[in-house]
């Protein structure tokens, strides 16, 4: 579980795409460009707020290796990555396509979570 845990958080940061030969990654959207876009003023209060949101819950996701042997994982594990993805398409619009690879390895270790039905693995 731990290592599909890794793979998450692995391809929640570091997915990406060249477009006109610049690599594009997640990473790059999640955290430089925001804070260009606030320092120039171009996002509002409320895109604010949910760029805020999303660093919350991707925290989280990066957690999550360090919680499986506590009692609420699985629900954490349900619900922080949907919050997760549904956030990015809020702030991101088309980039959220690049979390495809981490929405299937979210939903390998949900069924992962679910047939073993220990939170120790």
């Amino acid at each position: 579980m731990k290592v599909l845990l890794i793979l998450m958080i692995f391809l929640s940061l570091f997915v990406g795409i060249s477009i006109n030969g610049v690599w594009s990654s997640l990473y790059n959207f999640e955290f430089p460009s925001v804070i260009d876009m606030i320092k120039t003023g171009i996002f509002t209060k409320i895109e604010i707020i949910e760029w805020a949101l999303l660093l919350v819950v991707h925290m989280v996701i990066v957690i999550l290796p360090f919680l499986t042997k506590v009692k609420y994982f699985r629900h954490l594990l349900m619900i922080a990555p949907a919050i997760f993805v549904l956030l990015y398409f809020i702030v991101g619009g088309a980039v959220a396509f690049l979390l495809v690879p981490f929405i299937i390895v979210w939903v390998i270790a949900v069924f992962k979570q679910g047939k073993t039905g220990t939170i120790t693995n």
